[in-house]
């Protein structure tokens, strides 16, 4: 993932990422069991690699310090997105591409659209992305509980 660093009026430096910078892992809709499983270790070795420690060797995500996630400033979290591709009814190609938030592995977003700088993400009320990402406000949030 290459970072860029942004200079504030406050002559302090923000990391800044790209929407091509966030990991994109693949999967098919039709997939078997071998291919959830290799999927799941990408992502593992995801946490691994941005991990700030481990516990009883599992990764410790970097946690969001003393705010809750949505309070914090957007270049504070990573990201990584999974795209499931599959085939419509008349054999087109078609996907979904679910965003997660890494420091709690919450589900932040999706789109049904191609993965291009302008594509279309709907989010939740509670869980902001990165700002330069096109984005659509559902009026529900990511945390657990029944809709």
């Amino acid at each position: 993932m290459n970072f860029h660093l942004r200079l504030e009026k406050n002559d302090q430096f923000h990391l800044v990422y790209l929407m091509q910078d966030i990991p994109v892992y693949t999967i098919g809709a039709d997939c078997q069991e071998r291919s959830f499983h290799r999927l799941a270790i990408k992502r593992y070795k995801r946490l691994r690699d941005i991990q700030s420690t481990s516990l009883y060797g599992k990764p410790v995500t970097p946690p969001p310090i003393v705010q809750a996630p949505s309070q914090l400033s957007e270049d504070m979290h990573t990201y990584h997105i999974v795209r499931v591709i599959g085939k419509d009814k008349l054999w087109r190609r078609s996907s979904v591409s679910f965003m997660f938030r890494e420091s709690d592995m919450y589900f932040v977003a999706f789109t049904p659209y191609d993965l291009c700088p302008s594509t279309l993400w709907f989010t939740f009320s509670d869980s902001p992305i990165p700002s330069y990402m096109n984005q659509m406000n559902l009026p529900y949030d990511c945390s657990y509980k029944d809709m």
